[in-house]
């Protein structure tokens, strides 16, 4: 990915947008009634971005009472990062991007959180941190079955009864080695 389309992806208002869009055929109607947080101009503005990134594409164009209504949809391998283009990012990008990662979580938690039923939060919603002790290999094993349990089930594509979720995770070790009895080596 060229680094001018990795920047124009890792960025929380655009991330939203591929988020909302992902496996959907969306008008730009549809996204700002999906991000109500996000000002018209900005996302029409980021919009066009995505799109001349070839990030979103004009999948169809619809005649609505005399204008021409764009339908845009997810291109999914200019929506991902590589694993060589990730490692080429420096400690600051690094950082950036992460902020960014999070910071396009919070508004569809709290658009969640607005419209569910608070006796029902507790019943759809998970979030934690597990600690794990991983050699190297331990965790390129655990992240390569975590894509085979995500890949296998036909859960990418929506359908009947299926309500869409946010699976996101964070996968880093602690800053300070420990040894296996818990103490700082």
């Amino acid at each position: 990915m060229p680094q001018n389309r990795m920047e124009t992806l890792l960025h929380p208002v655009r991330l939203q947008m591929v988020w909302v869009v992902a496996g959907r055929e969306m008008t730009a109607q549809e996204i700002a009634q999906a991000l109500p947080n996000v000002a018209q101009a900005s996302l029409y503005r980021h919009l066009n971005r995505l799109v001349e990134v070839g990030v979103l594409s004009v999948v169809r164009e619809n005649r609505v009472r005399g204008a021409v209504e764009k339908v845009y949809a997810l291109v999914g391998e200019n929506a991902r990062i590589s694993r060589e283009e990730f490692m080429g990012a420096s400690k600051e990008d690094h950082y950036r991007y992460f902020q960014a990662f999070l910071s396009s979580l919070l508004p569809a938690y709290q658009a969640y959180l607005q419209q569910e039923q608070a006796e029902k939060i507790g019943q759809t919603v998970s979030y934690g941190t597990a600690i794990l002790y991983l050699s190297e290999e331990e965790k390129i094993q655990l992240s390569e079955r975590m894509k085979e349990v995500l890949t296998s089930m036909d859960i990418t594509r929506p359908a009947e009864g299926k309500r869409r979720y946010f699976f996101s995770s964070a996968f880093f070790p602690e800053t300070a080695e420990t040894d296996s009895n818990g103490e700082s080596s």
